[in-house]
């Protein structure tokens, strides 16, 4: 997909289909985080605008909106938004018009950074180690547009620490067209230095490419989950990887599939067999279905137990500052 050039522009009915997942996702993430930390982080690492040309709401303020709903009663806990956007437009926009437009409480902090994210994720975790301090919990969603921006290793940095999580669009269908002409690139992505190479090889190389980011994040998560994007026409447009290192949740890499279909109703499949087991409205209608991740909230919550009406156990991400022991040479 190339990037737009314009402030806002119009969003996609895969990029509705994606915020719903996400949205029910932090649903669960902040009143079950809260209940055990006293700050919590929510990290945008592609943020935009915050809106759509025609007033959907953008990842950050669907993630403030969340947290507003489901994170404002616990008032002794803390909660960080990290935006980071590269465009000065785009961070302006989310600033000066969207944000403030929430009336956000006291225990909320907005931090808005122009750049580009592998900068200043690499250099914030850079000063974290200097000092040996711990990140809180944090939930990252990195959204890029295409291939670059994101190296594995930044990827790894973040999941290696304790309660962190990320939720990463990654662009396995499209890989192909770049790994003759830009084989580096989908390296370094990928974390293997063979990775260009391999898919190249490959009668598949959209599956090739999601198999092996699958198995570059299983070096440094417990739990790794996919789901695959489709156009109304079925075709395969992008992964979206789902990936913490707590042990508990279902077993690792159990991959679904999530299309479009005409009645406006994305399918989240089991690898295994045809039956749905999901739906998640690709636009903002209500619906007593439109509950994403339904059966991977059950199962997590059956591992780890808690409150009835809490469905959903998600497990942390990074954070805030707390001194660490020594570590090992």
């Amino acid at each position: 997909m190339a990037a737009p050039n314009t402030t806002m522009w119009e969003a996609a009915p895969h990029t509705l289909a994606k915020h719903a997942i996400l949205r029910r996702y932090l649903q669960a993430w902040f009143p079950i985080l809260a209940k055990h930390h006293g700050r919590l982080v929510y990290l945008d690492g592609f943020a935009g605008p915050g809106r759509y040309s025609q007033g959907e709401e953008g990842s950050p303020i669907i993630a403030l909106n969340t947290a507003l709903q489901h994170f404002a009663p616990f008032r002794d806990s803390q909660l960080a938004f990290v935006f980071v956007e590269r465009k000065r437009d785009r961070s302006s926009w989310l600033r000066d018009v969207e944000i403030p437009k929430l009336g956000l409480p006291s225990h909320f902090e907005t931090h808005i950074f122009e750049g580009e994210f592998e900068q200043i994720l690499g250099g914030f975790l850079d000063k974290l180690d200097a000092q040996g301090l711990k990140i809180a919990p944090t939930f990252a969603f990195v959204d890029p547009f295409g291939i670059t921006g994101l190296p594995f290793t930044l990827v790894e940095r973040l999941l290696q620490r304790p309660h962190c999580e990320a939720f990463i669009t990654f662009m396995s269908s499209s890989i192909h067209r770049f790994v003759t002409q830009l084989p580096d690139q989908v390296n370094t992505l990928l974390g293997d230095p063979h990775a260009a190479a391999k898919i190249s090889a490959s009668d598949t190389p959209g599956l090739e490419a999601r198999r092996l980011y699958a198995e570059s994040l299983r070096r440094v998560a417990k739990f790794v989950r996919f789901f695959e994007m489709r156009d109304m026409n079925g075709v395969p447009i992008y992964d979206l990887f789902l990936c913490h290192k707590p042990p508990t949740g279902p077993p690792e890499d159990e991959g679904s599939h999530v299309g479009r279909r005409r009645h406006g109703y994305v399918h989240v499949l089991r690898r295994s067999g045809p039956k749905p087991v999901d739906h998640v409205r690709n636009r903002c209608g209500r619906d007593p279905r439109s509950t994403s991740l339904r059966a991977l909230s059950r199962r997590r919550s059956r591992r780890v137990g808690g409150d009835p009406p809490v469905r959903t156990r998600q497990d942390g991400l990074p954070g805030n500052t707390r001194k660490e022991g020594p570590r090992a040479a």
